[in-house]
C-alpha cells in the first residue's frame, strides 16, 4: 500500500472529519486523495474534489461547511499532470452563497497578501486555517476578521478554538484560542492508528533492505566520480582528542537510537542517522565500507568524505564544519532549541 494510502487510513481512524487540498498533496498524491472514500477531501477551486462539505458541529443548529482554495501561484511548472486551479475568490463566493448562515471554515493555502485580498474580497467567511503557515508554534489571530489559525508545518503543534455556538454576531462565535503538542507521551496513541503506522513502517523499511541488497557499494563507488568515504576508524589515528570526544557523543550511537525504535533501515531517519546516506557536500554515493551505509553521524556526515585526505593529509584538505552543515539534519522543526555556536564546542573538544 503506498504512504499517502497509509496516511488516509490514519486519518479516517484518528477522526478527521475533511482534508483541504494544498500544494504538496498536488504534487505527492493527487491521484490517491481524488480516489480517497475514508476521508472527504475538498478544493473550491481545483477540478476533481469535493467543493465542500456540511459538517454537523455538537450543539449547534447550523452545520459547519469546510472548504479550501489554493492560490494558482503556488502550483509550479513542475506540478505536472496534476489538476490547475480556478480563480480561488470567485471559487470561494460561490460557496459562500451555497453556505449561507451556516458556519463557514476555509482552509487557505496562501501566502499572507494573497490570503488576506482573499478574506476582503469574501465577506461572511467564519474562520481562515493558514494552510502555509511554518512556523515552530501554531499561528492564532483571535483579534482577526475573521480570526486566522494554524498548526505548525508537521503537525506537532495542534491549534484549537473554542466555539461559542450561535451566536448571531459571527464575530464572537469563537471565545479563545490555544494549542496542544501532539507528542506521544502528551496524547494517547490510538490502537488503530499505531497499527496502520506500523505496517506502514515494515513495508518501508522492506523496501529499503532489499533496494540495499541488490546494490553493490564497490560497484558505485568505482567509476570515481565521488569521493570514497574512509570512516571514522581512520580519522582517529591522527585526530585522537576529536574522536574520543566523538566517541562519547550522542552522534556516535545514532544509529543505535534509530534500531531501539525498529527503525534501523528508515531511509527517513538514515538520512540524518547515518553516514554517507544523503547529500551533505553534494555526496550520494554511499561509503566505502561493506554496507551502503555507516552506523551513526560519524566525522565525515559533516566533514565529507575523507579517504583522499587520509592518503594526503596535506594536499587534501577537509571542508570546514559550517552551520549550514548541521542544521540540514538540525532543522527548526525536529531540534527547534539548536544552537550551532554551543553545540559545535561539545561535539570536537580540540582539533588534534
Amino acid at each position: 500500500m503506498a504512504k499517502s494510502r497509509f496516511i488516509l487510513s490514519a486519518l479516517a481512524a484518528s477522526g478527521v472529519d475533511v482534508i483541504g487540498v494544498g500544494p504538496g498533496d498536488l504534487k505527492s498524491s493527487a491521484a490517491a486523495l481524488q480516489e480517497s472514500h475514508e476521508v472527504p477531501v475538498v478544493s473550491a477551486n481545483i477540478e476533481g474534489f469535493r467543493q465542500f462539505v456540511r459538517l454537523r458541529a455538537g450543539g449547534s443548529r447550523f452545520p459547519v461547511v469546510v472548504t479550501s482554495v489554493v492560490d494558482p501561484a503556488l502550483i509550479s511548472s513542475d506540478f505536472k499532470q496534476v489538476p490547475q486551479p480556478s480563480d480561488p475568490i470567485a471559487a470561494l463566493k460561490k460557496i459562500k452563497a451555497q453556505a449561507g448562515d451556516d458556519l463557514l471554515v476555509v482552509i487557505i493555502y496562501a501566502k499572507p497578501q494573497y490570503r488576506a485580498a482573499m478574506i476582503e474580497s469574501c465577506p461572511g467567511l467564519d474562520l481562515i486555517v493558514d494552510g502555509l503557515s511554518a512556523a515552530d508554534q501554531p499561528v492564532a489571530q483571535m483579534q482577526a476578521k475573521p480570526p486566522v489559525v494554524a498548526n505548525n508545518n508537521e503537525g506537532m503543534f495542534v491549534a484549537y478554538l473554542d466555539y461559542a455556538g450561535d451566536s448571531p454576531d459571527a464575530g464572537q462565535r469563537f471565545l479563545s484560542s490555544g494549542f496542544m503538542r501532539a507528542t506521544v507521551g502528551k496524547v494517547k496513541e490510538d490502537p488503530e492508528v499505531k497499527n496502520f503506522f506500523q505496517q506502514w513502517l515494515r513495508q518501508k523499511q522492506a523496501g529499503f533492505v532489499e533496494q540495499k541488497e541488490k546494490n553493490d557499494p564497490s560497484a558505485l563507488l568505482a567509476s570515481g566520480e565521488e569521493a570514497r568515504f574512509a570512516g571514522s576508524a581512520s580519522c582517529r589515528e591522527c585526530h585522537h582528542e576529536a574522536s574520543r570526544s566523538w566517541s562519547e557523543g550522542k552522534h556516535a550511537n545514532a544509529h543505535e537510537t534509530l534500531s531501539r525504535r525498529e527503525r534501523g533501515s528508515d531511509p527517513d531517519c538514515l538520512a540524518c542517522h547515518a553516514t554517507g546516506s544523503h547529500g551533505i557536500h553534494g555526496v550520494s554515493r554511499p561509503p566505502a565500507s561493506g554496507d551502503d551505509w555507516m552506523e551513526g553521524v560519524q566525522c565525515e556526515a559533516c566533514h565529507g568524505p575523507a579517504a583522499d585526505h587520509v592518503k594526503n593529509p596535506t594536499g587534501t584538505k577537509m571542508p570546514a564544519v559550517t552551520e549550514d552543515t548541521c542544521i540540514q539534519c538540525h532543522t527548526a522543526e525536529k531540534d527547534p532549541g539548536f544552537n550551532f555556536t554551543r553545540k559545535i564546542k561539545r561535539i570536537c573538544k580540540s582539533k588534534g
